[in-house]
């Protein structure tokens, strides 16, 4: 199978396309045809060696912590999910590799791909809606009636929904045309 593979850190010059065997998946895991995978910020960070002190990494390696994609197969002790599966995830940054044709993710760290979303447009998001999810719900313990100003919001307004229907949550929403002056006040 095709991989986007770093040999060394350093700049976008160090990824290079391989063919490598394709992922064996343990008992918990799944194997993934990846549809789409996302470029986050923290790809390049982990490239060019800037995370080393976090992330250490066994070289090469394959980079790609967004994935969405379709499960080809599931290990022996995976339950809730099956083959045909759509499915999106960010796997572990111990078991990146989602710039691959195919790849191994542990089975509790994969959800259903909602049905509204195209793969190109999944894939953009489990990075981003777990760091919300970290800030809003985890560090900021926002529950069930609190309301939260997401500024600049506007075009996230369709992809907020998950993480305020999960956190039973009101929303306000900045639009850029308002200039800070008007709030919107959506509740889902």
């Amino acid at each position: 199978m095709r991989a986007i593979r770093m040999k060394s850190y350093g700049g976008p010059e160090v990824l290079c396309l391989e063919q490598i065997a394709a992922p064996v998946p343990g008992p918990d895991d799944v194997r993934v045809a990846v549809h789409a995978a996302s470029v986050n910020p923290v790809d390049f960070k982990i490239r060019s060696g800037g995370q080393r002190a976090v992330v250490w990494l066994d070289l090469p390696w394959t980079l790609g912590m967004d994935v969405s994609g379709e499960v080809l197969e599931v290990g022996a002790k995976v339950k809730g999910l099956r083959v045909g599966d759509q499915v999106v995830s960010s796997p572990s940054h111990r078991r990146m590799g989602c710039y691959a044709d195919e790849v191994i993710i542990r089975a509790d760290e994969v959800a259903l791909k909602p049905k509204s979303l195209s793969h190109v447009e999944a894939a953009s998001l489990p990075l981003v809606a777990l760091t919300a999810w970290d800030a809003l719900v985890s560090a900021l313990q926002v529950e069930r009636g609190q309301r939260v100003l997401i500024q600049a919001g506007a075009p996230l307004i369709d992809r907020v929904y998950p993480l305020e229907e999960a956190a039973e949550a009101h929303r306000y929403l900045e639009t850029g045309r308002a200039k800070g002056k008007v709030v919107l006040s959506v509740r889902a």
